[in-house]
């Protein structure tokens, strides 16, 4: 006899885990908030400055959701969590000569001058007013748009001249072929 299988039954949780799942990486998952605050070290130096009482909230909220999308990718995908942390360690010892820092600004100021969210201000402390919640989220969420593809780049690359076991959990060390099977 045939057993029938329940058209609605939910598939297995394999692709989901769960925080006490053994594809969860603790390190990661910790590691990423320390990894991005001190990315944070510049461009928050530079975007307090520009940005006055509403276009700070949008940079926070900017921000929040860059901290939201590294724990998502911490749980969903721990391999690429961990390359983008060693990328971003890179994009962080990057800001003692902040070129890449400064070209992001610029450009990411250029485009949202372009859509009317930033303002040129000779009055202002740095030259540009973002007094918009919009304009202080579009602005972040550039910003931190090139850092991110930067630091995950430089992560792809360390992950080619690293040993694997560098940038592995270490349950997944003894396990032969996908890494990702548990």
């Amino acid at each position: 006899m045939i057993e029938s299988k329940n058209p609605y039954q939910s598939p297995l949780d394999a692709k989901f885990p769960s925080v006490n799942s053994e594809a969860f990486d603790k390190f990661a998952f910790v590691a990423w908030p320390i990894v991005f605050g001190v990315n944070l070290i510049l461009p928050l130096f530079f975007g307090w400055g520009l940005t006055q009482d509403h276009g700070r909230t949008g940079m926070f909220v900017a921000l929040f959701g860059f901290l939201s999308a590294g724990w998502s990718l911490c749980l969903l995908e721990p391999m690429a969590a961990r390359k983008l942390i060693a990328g971003s360690i890179i994009t962080g010892v990057s800001q003692v000569f902040p070129v890449l820092h400064i070209i992001s600004g610029t450009i990411a100021l250029e485009i949202t001058m372009r859509f009317g969210l930033v303002i040129i201000n000779d009055s202002a402390p740095l030259g540009h007013d973002v007094s918009s919640e919009a304009g202080g989220f579009f602005t972040t969420l550039l910003v931190g748009f090139f850092l991110l593809v930067c630091a995950a780049g430089t992560g792809r690359i360390l992950g080619f001249l690293l040993p694997a076991s560098w940038l592995m959990p270490n349950r997944w060390r003894n396990v032969s072929g996908d890494p990702r099977r548990t």
